[in-house]
């Protein structure tokens, strides 16, 4: 049996299509998603099953996958590449949703709903973080997003682009931590 090597290139070609037609019908969906979200309670439950669905990988369940096959095993590999392919899900759904509607206001929606883009972000890459500053520090600035959670974004985000914990001089204060964060990771916004 010969190869014909041109059955192949369009055999491939095809399902390269196939395939971005795939991913191209999902982002439409996507965009449905959030453009038919009319009212703050359809707003505040499709906030809410993101944050249930992420928060459904984690906790109890990492940590019995762990005591149970170790940290090298596959189970656990495999474990947290479905637990990245999520928060990848989720990432690009409140993005959509932080660009037509704005981080929600914490008088209007629960504190679950409230915090969704919070945790969402929380469970990105540094880079991905980064950009998401202005958005978290506008919330904060506009009492949607507390202190506390500020706070552990900015000293997580300093972590994992400094390698270690940030150490202040002095008494402790929130407000003189975080602007110490900002500086140090030299956000501007």
């Amino acid at each position: 049996m010969r190869i014909n090597l041109k059955n192949i290139f369009y055999t491939i070609l095809i399902l390269l299509f196939f395939s971005c037609n795939i991913n191209s019908k999902k982002e439409i969906d996507d965009l449905e998603e959030i453009s038919s979200l009319k009212n703050n309670s359809e707003k505040e439950l499709f906030l809410t099953e993101i944050f249930n669905f992420d928060q459904s990988m984690r906790g109890e369940k990492s940590s019995n996958i762990l005591l149970k096959f170790g940290k090298n095993s596959k189970q656990y590999k495999k474990y947290l590449i479905k637990m990245d392919s999520l928060d990848k899900v989720n990432l690009k759904k409140i993005k959509r949703y932080l660009n037509k509607f704005g981080y929600p206001n914490s008088n209007t929606f629960t504190e679950k709903a409230n915090i969704t883009p919070w945790v969402v972000i929380h469970h990105s890459d540094l880079k991905t973080r980064l950009s998401y500053y202005p958005n978290l520090k506008k919330a904060y600035q506009e009492s949607n997003l507390s202190i506390d959670h500020f706070e552990l974004y900015l000293t997580r985000t300093f972590l994992m682009q400094k390698g270690y914990y940030p150490n202040s001089e002095g008494v402790y204060n929130r407000e003189k931590k975080i602007e110490y964060l900002i500086n140090e990771l030299n956000l501007k916004g």
